[in-house]
């Protein structure tokens, strides 16, 4: 299950699924007050990072997941996100490639493209770009239709 919406929502869903009453749930989580449970799914309250645990545990998901959308811990950046916030000209780049690549090798240009910058720093000049060359060249082997497409004239 992913953090995609409140707690209260991913409790009510869960429960839902599970055919678990406020009652039984309070009951597992050592006798808390049931009333206390209907204001966490109703989502007039939510739990402690403790508690939002036991009932992960209690329901056999990741934690992390209900810790998340109970705003514990903060989600995990998409893909998407990710490349947002990489530089403009990194993300130019990216975008260039984006719908013919698969997710994978993105990945991988972008690993490249941050390494990039530290090569430069500790090698000496052109051998940072022969070695960023013969990277993208193996990450890109099988694409050579992309390098050899004919490109619209301005």
């Amino acid at each position: 299950m992913e953090a995609t919406g409140a707690f209260d929502e991913m409790l009510r869903q869960l429960m839902d699924e599970r055919r678990v009453s406020g009652a039984e749930l309070a009951r597992r989580l050592g006798g808390r007050n049931p009333s206390l449970v209907t204001r966490w799914r109703n989502g007039e309250d939510r739990p402690r990072p403790q508690t939002v645990a036991e009932i992960a545990a209690i329901f056999e998901i990741d934690a992390k997941v209900l810790l998340q959308s109970a705003g514990y811990l903060p989600a995990e950046p998409s893909p998407d996100d990710q490349r947002r916030s990489l530089d403009p000209r990194r993300a130019a780049l990216i975008s260039i490639v984006r719908d013919d690549v698969p997710e994978e090798d993105l990945t991988a240009l972008e690993r490249m493209l941050s390494g990039y910058r530290l090569l430069r720093k500790f090698l000496p000049e052109g051998v940072a770009e022969k070695i960023s060359a013969m990277y993208l060249a193996s990450v890109f082997a099988d694409k050579t239709d992309l390098i050899n497409a004919p490109t619209e004239a301005a």
